[in-house]
């Protein structure tokens, strides 16, 4: 199949185009003939935002608008159905993303790569609130530049022992680049790109299971934005939860596909083991369920949301739940827990483990100091062999 440009930046959003404008202005540097950015817009209202692309007519900006309101994962489908790259980039509005990317693809095309995930600053737009540390605009984590390549297979297994509670090192196309050819592969097998209602978990378990090239890349040049209202965003102030019922950006068929091994309740470990299970189920790896820690899953659900006991006991009784295998991954996830923490203290405290930066108003001026941090290294340049 013939591709128009190397690498498609898609972007689905909603009711949130002050963040939009600014992705959209940080997009304004990348390379205008390999590059496009595809927007689609599910807002509960009509703004700008075609006006506002406008200042900008030489750049591959397309954006496509659709006001009946619509799942998350039927918004992040049609964003992709309307790219035309070899390559996709899956990124929210208020993600940060470096012009150099495009010559990480390069090197990915050269070298036959089918996928890469980066180490990730972050940045917080200004209004964001944390329930635990106050940290600053921007985290530039320290970062070497080398590469190396991952085993999905290895990472798959992981996926299933961890009870599908974090993405680990799985390829991603969130915050990822993948070849178009592979998320093909994935429609013409389960008849979506996201075979699961966290858009992110379902692609990267559906990839896990047919990637055989991929590398992880220790540096920015994809990082993540948290916004006031975004998912992130609740997680930082811990409010990543509620009922099923009223979360309107889920499918509408959420409760009658509900696995019931799981707690009725969404929250980030719910969700994600849930589109865990439909996308194995779906691409036809049904049978790798038998190997899912439901013991894991509940040793880390039971350490974060205490406060949905009744749920999480309700829902243990659906299955067989090893208590040494349980017992062992609380120590686990409080050890992690530990870790983030006093990682986090070391970080604010004495700098150590990164770069701070405060103040920062928008992706713009944050991407500006990720790049001067990459330019250090000399990774404007990247080499990919292998």
């Amino acid at each position: 199949m013939k591709h128009d440009v190397l690498l498609s930046i898609v972007v689905p959003t909603k009711n949130r185009p002050l963040y939009l404008k600014s992705f959209i202005d940080l997009y304004a540097s990348f390379d205008k003939d390999l590059t496009e950015l595809v927007i689609h817009d599910n807002s509960d209202e009509e703004s700008d935002i075609p006006q506002y692309i406008r200042q900008y007519p030489e750049h591959n900006i397309f954006y496509f608008f659709k006001r009946e309101p619509i799942p998350v994962i039927e918004n992040s489908e049609l964003a992709i159905l309307h790219s035309r790259g070899k390559y996709v980039c899956f990124m929210g509005d208020d993600d940060l993303l470096s012009k150099y990317i495009v010559e990480v693809v390069k090197q990915m095309e050269k070298a036959g790569v089918e996928a890469a995930i980066f180490t990730k600053a972050i940045f917080n737009w200004p209004g964001l609130e944390y329930k635990v540390h106050h940290f600053p605009s921007l985290r530039i984590p320290t970062f070497s530049g080398k590469l190396r390549f991952l085993d999905s297979g290895k990472e798959y297994e992981r996926l299933l022992a961890h009870g599908a509670t974090e993405l680990g090192y799985m390829p991603q196309l969130y915050h990822g680049v993948v070849e178009r050819s592979l998320l093909d592969k994935i429609k013409d097998r389960t008849g979506t790109f996201f075979p699961g209602p966290s858009p992110d978990m379902a692609i990267a378990a559906s990839l896990s299971t047919i990637v055989s090239k991929y590398v992880f890349i220790d540096a920015p040049f994809i990082s993540s934005g948290k916004s006031p209202k975004s998912a992130a965003g609740l997680g930082a102030k811990h409010e990543h939860k509620g009922d099923l019922k009223a979360i309107s950006f889920l499918p509408a068929d959420i409760e009658e596909k509900w696995d019931k091994r799981l707690p009725f309740i969404w929250t980030g470990p719910t969700i994600y083991a849930q589109s865990a299970m439909e996308a194995i189920q779906a691409m036809g790896q049904a049978k790798d369920l038998d190997r899912f820690d439901f013991s894991y899953f509940y040793a880390y659900f039971n350490t974060f949301f205490k406060e949905y006991r009744a749920q999480s006991k309700a829902s243990a009784a659906n299955v067989s739940i090893n208590r040494l295998r349980y017992c062992l991954g609380r120590l686990i996830v409080f050890r992690k827990q530990l870790f983030v923490f006093l990682k986090n203290k070391a970080l604010l405290k004495f700098h150590f483990g990164g770069t701070l930066a405060d103040h920062i108003p928008n992706c713009v001026a944050a991407q500006a100091l990720i790049d001067a941090e990459l330019e250090k290294k000399h990774l404007n340049s990247i080499t990919i062999s292998g």
